[in-house]
């Protein structure tokens, strides 16, 4: 568990010092490109951060640790929730299963955590909301391009 935290950490840390110094006009989602939508500014290709309340960032990873990745961060991210709900996505056509956590304190934001392959491409996406899960059942312009609830 040591070693998947040390190595988010550094990934974060990679692709911030690779982005920084170059603006990011576009995300990067399963092989496709995403507008950045408007006032909101994005920390990678992969991440936005605070944009009118929610963020989103998705991780690339192979197929064979994708499932144990995602059990561990559900483990991690289920500390001082409220509540713990199973929830399916469709993500262009592919189904991503996971989580919607909420929290008991208001500085730790709502999320969603799902995961499965998208476009050929296995990833988890980690979306947090400030608001109690407004965000995810609304699903705000950006979210609507690249997910819908199943239900």
């Amino acid at each position: 568990m040591k070693k998947l935290l040390l190595f988010f950490f550094l990934l974060s840390i990679s692709h911030s010092f690779s982005q920084n110094n170059k603006e990011i006009k576009a995300l990067e989602y399963a092989h496709m490109e995403i507008e950045i939508p408007s006032k909101c500014k994005a920390k990678s290709k992969y991440e936005l951060l605070d944009c009118n309340g929610f963020s989103a960032q998705w991780l690339y990873v192979n197929q064979e640790v994708l499932k144990t990745t995602s059990e561990q961060l559900f483990k991690q991210f289920n500390k001082k929730t409220i509540s713990k709900k199973k929830i399916e996505v469709i993500s262009f056509g592919a189904t991503l299963k996971g989580y919607l956590f909420t929290y008991k304190n208001k500085e730790h934001w709502n999320r969603m955590i799902v995961y499965g392959t998208v476009n050929k491409q296995p990833l988890i996406l980690n979306v947090a909301s400030e608001d109690e899960l407004i965000g995810f059942s609304g699903l705000n312009t950006f979210l609507k391009k690249i997910m819908k609830i199943k239900t």
